[in-house]
């Protein structure tokens, strides 16, 4: 609750003792500006420049669910009932906080239709419906497809940044039977593998739940679970994840997933020409580099052996005296 900058407040810190952030334009009324360039620099400062003073990499924003009616609650957070005009500015939005190095999570992905009794209310549609709709929202920040207009042409004023999402936020709701975080078909199929997401991908507030279907969400492509905590999830522990070979997959490649994003965020900033680093050469470590060694020795004199035996043959000459006739007799 002050104005700081990596942990140290600025000299006006009094100021913002009772503030706890900046205070954001609505969504709704940034929206019906129709502009982008707008939309991108409350990105830059609203939330890009609040996670440098809050020394906070993630942001969980800008939210981009579409205005479905009037008695969501939460619609006072997303920006148009249209997929292109919410698609658009939240896209100009996103790239504005991630050109200050915020990493963003647009949420809440996907069909978060209602506010009241979202916790595991299943959503069904057609496909027609969910990608010409919400579908087709969210697609826009994570392609970049809302630039400004002057970014065509000549080069931005203040930066021309052009990277689509680099995190997500799932959504409470499930998309048909499925929790949204399990929901390969969206998370996966769509989200990384038709639209190249590969960053970060939290769940909404379930921590470690069956309410998240936390193996089946780590299948799918979740990097975190929001909330803290082992609810009722009897396999969720060392012994038995050790022994899932397709488990262990996954999460390797979740962790991958999470760590480039972590990567091209701002959460780099303390790392520079500086910076000390200490590598630690663990005992088994040790022992495969030296079986790796040893393999390549024994394959290069293997070789050089070859090459000299082989040497040797080509060069042997006939006995003394041996005649050789026209048939080929000796």
């Amino acid at each position: 609750k002050e104005g700081t900058y990596r942990g140290k407040p600025y000299a006006d810190a009094k100021k913002y003792a009772d503030k706890g952030s900046r205070v954001a334009p609505s969504p709704v009324n940034l929206a019906y500006s129709w502009n982008k360039a707008l939309g991108y620099r409350h990105g830059q400062i609203t939330l890009g420049e609040s996670s440098l003073v809050f020394n906070l990499p993630i942001m969980i924003g800008p939210a981009m669910n579409l205005h479905r009616h009037a008695y969501n609650s939460r619609a006072v957070e997303y920006y148009s009932e249209d997929p292109i005009l919410s698609g658009y500015m939240g896209s100009a939005v996103t790239q504005g906080a991630q050109s200050k190095g915020t990493l963003v999570n647009i949420k809440h992905a996907a069909f978060n239709d209602q506010e009241i009794n979202r916790s595991g209310i299943a959503v069904f549609m057609s496909e027609q419906k969910a990608r010409e709709m919400d579908l087709r929202n969210i697609q826009q920040a994570f392609e970049a497809k809302g630039k400004p207009d002057d970014f065509n042409g000549r080069a931005h004023p203040h930066g021309d940044y052009r990277q689509g999402a680099l995190g997500v936020m799932t959504s409470y709701n499930r998309i048909g039977a499925v929790a949204s975080s399990a929901n390969a078909g969206v998370m996966n199929d769509i989200m990384r593998d038709e639209w190249g997401f590969t960053g970060y991908s939290v769940t909404d507030l379930t921590s470690v739940s069956p309410h998240a279907s936390p193996k089946e969400s780590l299948m799918a492509g979740t990097t975190a679970f929001c909330g803290f905590g082992n609810q009722g999830v009897e396999y969720w522990n060392p012994e038995t994840l050790s022994s899932d070979k397709a488990m262990l997959s996954a999460i390797r490649k979740d962790i991958h997933y999470a760590l480039w994003a972590l990567a091209n965020s701002n959460a780099m900033n303390g790392v520079n020409e500086t910076t000390h680093t200490q590598n630690t050469l663990t005992w088994w470590r040790g022992l495969y580099l030296a079986g790796i060694t040893l393999t390549a020795l024994a394959t290069l004199l293997g070789l050089v052996g070859c090459v000299l035996d082989w040497r040797r043959s080509s060069g042997k000459s006939l006995p003394s005296g041996a005649d050789i006739d026209e048939g080929g007799a000796r």
